[in-house]
């Protein structure tokens, strides 16, 4: 776990923070429901697969869409994750930020480690 990274643990981290603080390096995939991209922590070099997934809802167009930021060793770990399906890398310790359909407001970000 990366508990060297200022944004790791950061009870009042803000998806600005994240924002500011990451730099891309190499981007796997990007199109319009999955983006996959490899960044890092300007300040402590940390390195963080970032994924967005956006699940249509061909219904009421309401799309839910879900962020994890996925704390990796090297480049070669991260091009391994990107080899997973999404339901996969829910098991992974990540930051995460989720936007279900039902909800009015998204949920954190917050933390998951196991």
């Amino acid at each position: 776990m990366p508990l060297h990274c200022h944004l790791w643990g950061d009870r009042n981290l803000k998806m600005q923070m994240l924002n500011n603080s990451l730099i891309m390096l190499k981007v796997f995939e990007d199109s319009p429901h999955l983006t996959r991209k490899l960044m890092q922590c300007n300040e402590c070099r940390q390195l963080y697969l970032y994924e967005f997934c956006e699940i249509v809802d061909r219904i009421d167009g309401n799309d839910s869409t879900y962020y994890k930021w996925i704390p990796v060793e090297s480049i070669g770990e991260a091009e391994q994750l990107c080899k997973s399906e999404f339901p996969d890398l829910l098991h992974c310790p990540s930051i995460r930020i989720d936007f279900p359909t039902e909800s009015e407001k998204s949920e954190g970000p917050y933390f998951i480690s196991f």
